[in-house]
């Protein structure tokens, strides 16, 4: 099957962090990026109810806080492990323009003063990949929880940027969800 439609991201600012250095920068307002997905969905891959999804997604800075584009390609595949247990793992990447980049990753010479950060130009390319497990438990027909484990690796300029050198190119999220299907 094929689905498509809109997409609407909100992408938090970078104000007030831990890292001394990077909160001395100039802080970079919410964004909202706007745009369309595409998604393809094959049924009985390896068994009756699993599916494997393809899903396409670009979005442009609607907002005017980095006025740049993110095209990002997912994909996935989910298997029943059992009448009320689901399993799923996920593959994404983003590409993403030099307007984002410039915004997120580079240090123009008044952010290198304020910081101490060397100066840093970034340019367009693959910002980053990540990989995602989770298992979801129906515990009746529309209520469910899922748990969720997601890393994500910065790439290119993204991860050579003395901005991620602050922290960590990987990152980690872990979480538990309550979940209604309407």
């Amino acid at each position: 099957s094929v689905m498509a439609g809109p997409s609407v991201n909100f992408r938090p600012g970078r104000g007030s962090v831990e890292n001394a250095r990077v909160d001395s920068l100039r802080d970079v307002d919410t964004a909202i990026e706007a745009g369309a997905f595409i998604a393809l969905r094959k049924n009985g891959i390896l068994g009756e109810r699993d599916a494997l999804m393809g899903r396409i997604e670009l979005v442009n800075d609607v907002s005017g806080t980095h006025e740049g584009r993110l095209l990002t390609l997912r994909g996935s595949y989910a298997k029943p492990l059992s009448k009320k247990l689901r399993f799923a793992a996920g593959m994404d990447a983003t590409y993403a323009s030099n307007d984002y980049m410039e915004t997120y990753f580079s240090i123009d010479a008044d952010n290198a003063g304020r910081s101490g950060l060397t100066a840093f130009k970034s340019g367009h390319g693959l910002k980053d990949v990540g990989l995602d497990l989770s298992l979801l438990y129906s515990l009746t027909e529309r209520w469910g929880i899922m748990g969720l484990v997601r890393t994500s690796y910065l790439l290119g300029d993204a991860s050579d940027s003395p901005i991620a050198g602050e922290g960590s190119s990987k990152q980690f999220l872990g979480g538990i969800a309550v979940n209604y299907r309407f």
